[in-house]
């Protein structure tokens, strides 16, 4: 759940909101039902309302759709029903003609959000439907990020007073984090990982090996995340690093250690995220070689960076 100040960086994006308010506008016309999946303040519901829209239900979980009630009535925004609870367990009274949602995180793969388009889809949506977004992909390259390591990882290499911090510094290698604004430099050529047609998608957990080639010599930290996201024809949202900054930031797997690569190492990084109680679990997997020979290797996954009461799980 966000702070007001997280919904109000979202919903203060002009890209993302002038993306989905163009998405909208070309999918409604005045016979147009519309489930605003996860709606946080309303702002789909408001611009799914000017469109055109018969009729919105706006589904919260959290608090703040107590907000997004008033700001619909500040809006004179009528035929708005907003509905608390979880998507998964909520009943609409009729099926819609589009589904909307941004439940991401850093990435589409954000506690149970794949999950709950499935549901809304097969539960919500008419046959022949409009999902938005309707399709999504997330792709990856290896990155010097040196400002995003010393924040994330390097921070505990020197510990007050000389203590040894260091499992803290181990804890930190084992966590899927956010970039540092203006870091991160591609040592490699991106690779899409996954590509997710929410229109057809049935599986919630992903994996797939990447391989690359290191192009620009340099120290590597690890591999930024980004997506790309289609919202409708020709319109598509994009956290990559070559367009201009988005809300959601872009994400980072640090290795264990900073590694000097040169130009035709291969880099190959087995890369799966499980969906494990509606929260993603990442694994990633990386080995650097050049010619044929094994420079490192690496194993790590944020499970071994989570707390975990131990008590608990003997009990």
């Amino acid at each position: 759940m966000y702070a007001l100040r997280g919904y109000g960086r979202v919903t203060a994006d002009p890209r993302r909101a002038a993306a989905y308010e163009r998405a909208l506008a070309r999918v409604i016309g005045p016979s147009t039902a519309v489930l605003d999946l996860g709606c946080g303040m309303g702002l789909f519901s408001l611009f799914a309302r000017r469109a055109g829209a018969r009729r919105v239900y706006a589904i919260e979980q959290c608090p703040v759709i107590e907000l997004a009630r008033e700001i619909a009535a500040a809006n004179d925004a009528d035929r708005i029903e907003f509905i608390a609870g979880s998507s998964r367990t909520v009943e609409l009274p009729e099926r819609v003609d589009v589904v909307v949602s941004d439940i991401r995180g850093l990435l589409p793969l954000h506690f149970d959000s794949v999950a709950s388009l499935i549901d809304a889809r097969e539960r919500f949506l008419k046959p022949g439907g409009v999902l938005v977004p309707c399709a999504e992909s997330i792709h990856a390259a290896v990155v010097s990020a040196p400002i995003t390591y010393e924040s994330t990882v390097g921070l505990w290499d020197a510990g007050p007073a000389g203590l040894d911090l260091t499992p803290a510094r181990r804890a930190a290698a084992q966590t899927l984090d956010r970039m540092a604004s203006g870091d991160g430099t591609l040592l490699t050529e991106p690779s899409e990982w996954i590509a997710i047609d929410y229109r057809r998608v049935r599986t919630i957990s992903f994996e797939r090996t990447l391989r690359w080639t290191i192009a620009s010599a340099g120290v590597a930290h690890g591999v930024m995340l980004w997506f790309e996201s289609t919202l409708a024809d020709g319109i598509v949202l994009s956290s990559a690093p070559d367009q201009p900054p988005l809300v959601y930031g872009r994400a980072f797997l640090p290795w264990p250690i900073a590694v000097a690569v040169a130009t035709n190492e291969h880099v190959e990084v087995a890369l799966r995220a499980d969906c494990v109680d509606d929260e993603y679990v990442w694994t990633w997997r990386t080995t650097i070689e050049r010619d044929g020979c094994v420079l490192q290797r690496f194993s790590q996954s944020t499970f071994a960076g989570a707390f975990i009461d131990t008590a608990k799980l003997r009990s």
